[in-house]
């Protein structure tokens, strides 16, 4: 399609009734019309007054698009999760041409020249850059994509403007988004800067979306200060931010002070950790005084206190390694590819087979190679560097077998992912233990059908483990596992760990051995 046939609306005054009458319910076809109107409007002259008012009638429907994609998914197939990250590029595409056109009408209002060399800051125009800049931002983590350099360069450089008018702490509410309170370049630019310091590489898919809303809220507790020597000494939770760089704040606590330079900050976080104390305290008195649900407030809350506070040092470095690694993903995969026997037809139904079999692989089920980039004691990197037929999260359960001999499964956990728009995947995996067996499980005394779970040998200091689809763990509860060999009784332990997906808990000692009868 030409451009010359796209619909565009250029006058404030019609584009309002335009944007209402898009079919919304049609995401691909709204966010494609509102896509490509922004690219024309953008590469045609206007007034800097008119563009900025074009910007900021599509805002509401981006953040209603962004409502409606943005949040957990309650049953998250490999299908939707695609699905799901395919619609957010293009909103981050969009938010970026929004950014750009108010970045546009920004520059032009500051190189214009009255008949008395002063012209009145454009602030409305710099907090809807800004607030924008850190929707693209949010974006990119969201997806798990590691943002541009060349986004840094912007945002760092539209505060340092602010900086030099001293507009940077001017409130300014933006009429097309009336519900939302008045904000200022600082608002917007300490929220993004939070919000890169939150690990989110390593946040559950979905997990973002509810930080960043209490981001919003909290903000107002964080503090960019100039840089002097010795707030390096001082309390977790600060961070030097360089204006002059390409990248987001370094831990002070973790990296010690860089070098000087006009551009360097200090972001001071401290009085975040202290609501996160605050909110933590009132969760476990049953209230929960946060924007985020109550099944994800702790957890999140914690891993905001120990990302903000004192970030973890990898004591034991990792060793770079070549080489070919086989993955597979998710407990029912697993259990088949190791050769488990029971039926579990509500589950299997999930499985979707390939073509044929892969080499060292059950025959007709899915795995796929990937390239080791380093190793350590508790676990590796790898990368694939196309899209991957399996849709990973952090926090899912997968297996891992070298390419080359087969051989024997490790299981292990996604613990961060980063993805390019390339397709490129890196993963980061945590070793839970070497898969001895796949068993079927089911409560004691029950002629229930069993369970697919995975038996893991002893690993890390810890005895025999078990895994099994959440929810299944009890403290003392005892189990039969159903193997080939014959049954066993066993009794659920500590709790290791509870995914999304999966718990993870020890065994206690005493149980039945294989074959013993348990009648």
């Amino acid at each position: 399609m030409s451009t010359s046939e796209i619909e565009c609306e250029l006058r404030p005054e019609y584009l309002e009734e335009w944007l209402e009458a898009l079919p919304y319910a049609n995401f691909g076809h709204a966010t494609g019309r509102i896509l490509q109107a922004l690219i024309i409007t953008n590469r045609t002259r206007l007034r800097p007054s008119v563009r900025l008012e074009l910007m900021g009638l599509y805002l509401r429907p981006l953040h209603y698009l962004m409502e409606q994609r943005v949040g957990e998914l309650p049953q998250p197939t490999a299908e939707l999760l695609h699905r799901r990250q395919q619609d957010l590029m293009v909103l981050q595409d969009i938010a970026g041409e929004l950014a750009s056109g108010c970045h546009q009408a920004v520059n032009e209002i500051l190189m214009k020249k009255t008949r008395w060399l002063l012209t009145r800051p454009p602030t409305r125009g710099m907090v809807m850059t800004m607030h924008l800049l850190g929707l693209v931002m949010f974006l990119c983590y969201h997806r798990y994509e590691t943002p541009e350099r060349r986004l840094w360069r912007e945002i760092h450089d539209l505060y340092l403007a602010a900086e030099r008018l001293q507009t940077e702490d001017e409130p300014v509410r933006l009429p097309e988004l009336e519900e939302l309170p008045a904000r200022s370049v600082r608002h917007c630019f300490l929220r993004t800067l939070a919000l890169s310091q939150l690990n989110p590489h390593t946040l559950p898919y979905g997990a973002l979306w509810p930080m960043y809303r209490q981001l919003d809220e909290w903000i107002g507790k964080a503090r960019l200060l100039p840089w002097q020597e010795g707030l390096e000494g001082g309390p977790s939770g600060r961070f030097a931010c360089d204006l002059n760089g390409h990248g987001p704040p370094r831990s002070l606590s973790r990296e010690g002070p860089p070098e000087g330079g006009e551009g360097l900050r200090v972001l001071d976080l401290s009085g975040l950790l202290e609501e996160i104390g605050r909110a933590l305290r009132l969760l476990e008195r049953g209230e929960n005084p946060t924007l985020i649900p109550s099944h994800l407030a702790r957890p999140l809350l914690q891993h905001a206190g120990r990302a903000w506070g004192l970030p973890p040092r990898r004591h034991l470095p990792r060793q770079q390694k070549s080489g070919r690694t086989r993955l597979a993903c998710g407990l029912t995969m697993l259990y088949l590819l190791a050769g488990g026997t029971g039926r579990q037809d509500e589950e299997e139904a999930e499985i979707e087979l390939s073509d044929g079999g892969r080499p060292g692989s059950a025959p007709g089920l899915s795995t796929e190679e990937w390239n080791l980039i380093d190793v350590g004691s508790g676990g590796f990197s790898v990368l694939r560097r196309e899209q991957p037929e399996a849709m990973l999260r952090v926090g899912d359960l997968i297996g891992i077998q070298p390419a080359t001999r087969g051989g024997q499964w490790q299981i292990g956990a996604v613990r961060w992912l980063m993805v390019q728009r390339d397709g490129e995947h890196r993963l980061g995996v945590q070793f839970l233990g070497r898969l001895e067996e796949p068993v079927d499980l089911r409560p004691h005394g029950s002629d229930a059908p069993g369970r697919h779970a995975l038996l893991l040998g002893p690993h890390a200091g810890r005895g025999p483990a078990l895994v099994t689809e959440r929810g299944l763990y009890q403290p003392g509860r005892q189990f039969e596992l159903l193997s080939p060999e014959g049954r066993r009784v066993v009794q659920a332990g500590e709790l290791l760990e509870s995914s999304a997906v999966y718990d993870l808990f020890t065994l206690q000692s005493g149980v039945s051995s294989p074959g013993q009868s348990v009648a």
